[in-house]
Order: structure tokens, then C-alpha cells, then sequence
């Protein structure tokens, strides 16, 4: 599986690389994207366009439909597929310097939560690259987004499962990090994420947020399947900008 991620980066340069970064980005950090099927494509700079290259993606198994409307809606298939794109990311971050970001510090993120069950590595690490993001992502961001950067990036080690929405009784956690079978970390965790604008974050009470997500939180651990496991970190985590957050411990 591992020559997939090779063949996904073969695929954005093939023609308008450019843009077809720019797609791909808006699937990692959003997880889905919007588009038409076309039936045939040419591969040259006059007919190749957005949707030849989400057809291309999705003739190759690397996306999937999700829903269908006036215009269809694709999102990432499975953890498999999400782990290829990861890995395509952590690429783009060695390759890419204004990012100034070094995959050694997302390593020592997650080797800090893993021995220790600190997060706080992970979140800064998560804070600073989102300071790099263009000024109409920034306008765009969401939960949703910031869901999406802290399992791409969790995803990175082979040491954990990532599980984005995870059903825990009548509600859906945001993140579900669990152990993979050859793991040797510690910890696992059940994270909460709230995220608000500098604007917004005006007219907010964060403590009355805070105890939003604490609720939240205490309703999906009576889960059985979360309940028995033994070093489970649950965390609630709010943004607000991307330059100030607030780590919570349930």
C-alpha cells in the first residue's frame, strides 16, 4: 500500500499540479469535496481540469461518492485511504518550507501523548501549522477542519487507529484515537473539539463552552466500549483563532 501514496503525489503533478494540490488539501482538511464525474479525460492542459482529476481519484479507489445532488459529493473511502493521504501529507510538510514544520515534531507529539498522555505537544505543533493556512482558509475553518488536522496528523504513526465522528451511545465523539495492534503506547483518548473565531470567541463564554464539552464528554465514557479501557485520556479542546486553545482533562 505504501507505493499508493507515491502514486497519489504522481497523479496531483500530472497535469496542473497547482490545482490539483489546492483539491486535494480541501479533501484533507475538509473531508470531502464537491465535483462531477466525467465519463473520458485527455491528459493535456486544455481538457484536464478540477473534475477530470476528482474523475482520475475516484476511477482510482482513492475517493468515494458520498451523496449525489446537483453536484456530487466526495469524500476519503476508508482508514485505509485516509492513511495513504496522510502520508502524502506528511510529505508535502518535509517538502514545502513555508509550512516551517518538521514531522520530528509531530513524532514527539504523539511519542508525548502515547508515554505520557500529554496532548499539549500534539496541540501546539497543530497551532503553529495553522497559522500558516491562507487567509480564505482561515474564513472557512471550522470544527469540522480542525477534526480532520488532528487526525491527519495522529494518523501519521503507525502506532494508532484514528476514528473521526465515533458513535459512543445517543452522540459522536470527535475523535476516537485507539491503539494499533502493534502498538506500544500507553495511552489512548477520546477527544472533544470546539473551535471559534476571534470574532465569535467575543460574544462566547468559554467556561459555559468548556462545560458543554465536559457533558458532552461524560456522556460517550458509559460507553461500554469505552468505558473498561484502561489509560484512557478524554480531553475537550477549544480553539479560539488559531493562536490561543484551552486543554481540558475530563
Amino acid at each position: 500500500m505504501a507505493t499508493s501514496g507515491n502514486k497519489i503525489e504522481s497523479f496531483v503533478n500530472l497535469i496542473n499540479p497547482k490545482k490539483n494540490y489546492e483539491k486535494l488539501i480541501e479533501l484533507i482538511t475538509n473531508g470531502e469535496f464537491k465535483g462531477n464525474i466525467v465519463r473520458q479525460f485527455e491528459l493535456n492542459d486544455n481538457v484536464f481540469n478540477e473534475d477530470s482529476f476528482l474523475s482520475l481519484l475516484y476511477y482510482q479507489g482513492y475517493i468515494t461518492i458520498k451523496y449525489v445532488s446537483t453536484i456530487t459529493t466526495f469524500c476519503i473511502p476508508n482508514y485505509v485511504s485516509e492513511a495513504l493521504y496522510a502520508s502524502y501529507f506528511q510529505k508535502i510538510i518535509n517538502t514545502k518550507k513555508e509550512y516551517n514544520l518538521d514531522t520530528k515534531d509531530i513524532s514527539n507529539g504523539i511519542i508525548q501523548f502515547g508515554d505520557n498522555g500529554s496532548i499539549e505537544e500534539m496541540t501546539k505543533v497543530i497551532c503553529r501549522f495553522l497559522s500558516h493556512q491562507s487567509v480564505r482558509d482561515k474564513e472557512n475553518f471550522s470544527e469540522k477542519t480542525l477534526k480532520y488536522v488532528y487526525s491527519l496528523f495522529f494518523s501519521l504513526s503507525s502506532q494508532y487507529y484514528v476514528y473521526g465522528e465515533f458513535p459512543a451511545l445517543q452522540g459522536f465523539a470527535d475523535i476516537f484515537v485507539e491503539k494499533s495492534v502493534s502498538s506500544n503506547a500507553k495511552y489512548e483518548a477520546i477527544i472533544e473539539l470546539k473551535y471559534l473565531s476571534k470574532e465569535k470567541a467575543k460574544g462566547v463564554n468559554i467556561d459555559k463552552l468548556k462545560e458543554d464539552g465536559i457533558s458532552q464528554m461524560k456522556k460517550y465514557i458509559k460507553d461500554k466500549r469505552l468505558e473498561k479501557r484502561e489509560n484512557m485520556k478524554k480531553f475537550v479542546i477549544i480553539f479560539e483563532g488559531f493562536e490561543k486553545y484551552y486543554i481540558y482533562e475530563v
